[in-house]
C-alpha cells in the first residue's frame, strides 16, 4: 500500500525552511528475498532457504509533477 503525503521542509528546530516549498513524497513498501541477491531474482515464490522481508521506502516528487500526466 502506498501513501502520498504533502510536506513542508524544516530545520532541526521544526521551523520551515526559508524559501521551501511544499513537496508530495510517496512511501510504499517493498518485499526483499534475504537469501537472495534481488538483482539477480526473477521468481516471486518463496523456496526452500529463502525469507522474504518488507523495506520501507520514499520518493520524493519533484516540485514540477502534477497529477495531469504530464511529463516531469
Amino acid at each position: 500500500m502506498e501513501v502520498i503525503k504533502t510536506i513542508v521542509p524544516m530545520s532541526n528546530k521544526g521551523e520551515p525552511l526559508p524559501g521551501a516549498t511544499e513537496r508530495k513524497f510517496v512511501f510504499f513498501t517493498v518485499k526483499y528475498n534475504h537469501f537472495r541477491n534481488v538483482s539477480n531474482s526473477s521468481e516471486h515464490a518463496t523456496a526452500d532457504r529463502e525469507e522474504w522481508a518488507e523495506c520501507e521506502c520514499v520518493l520524493a516528487l519533484p516540485d514540477s509533477y502534477t497529477e495531469d500526466g504530464e511529463e516531469t
